[in-house]
């Protein structure tokens, strides 16, 4: 197993936007996608509907590795949150630490041939 930093993501009162603001919907997809976390070779993202998890690929070995991925993780969630400003919608996030291994999973990628909106 491999130490791996978790960053959580999750926007709140998704299912009231689905019902009530589903207007907002293409932007907050769009928000999601613009992370950074994306374009970080360090770091892998997995993302579902609202949730978004984002962890370190290489293991960390030393303290410096630990800083730098937590900084990284805190700054990901950071401009999420920033770029939701006005919208009135808002997240949860969590950042953890532990063991496990990444496991290719071609079902939950998402389909990089997909057309854009």
């Amino acid at each position: 197993m491999t130490e791996r930093f978790l960053l959580y993501i999750d926007l709140l009162g998704f299912s009231d936007i689905v019902h009530s603001k589903s207007d907002l919907l293409p932007d907050l997809f769009r928000i999601l996608d613009k992370s950074n976390a994306h374009k970080h070779g360090d770091f892998s993202v997995i993302q579902f509907s609202d949730t978004l998890l984002v962890y370190n690929v290489p293991e960390v070995t030393s303290e410096h590795d630990r800083s730098y991925v937590a900084m990284y993780l805190c700054e990901f969630a950071q401009e999420i949150q920033y770029m939701l400003l006005g919208r009135d919608v808002y997240l949860r996030g969590l950042v953890t630490c532990g063991q496990f291994d990444d496991i290719a999973r071609n079902t939950i990628r998402r389909d990089k041939r997909r057309s854009k909106p």
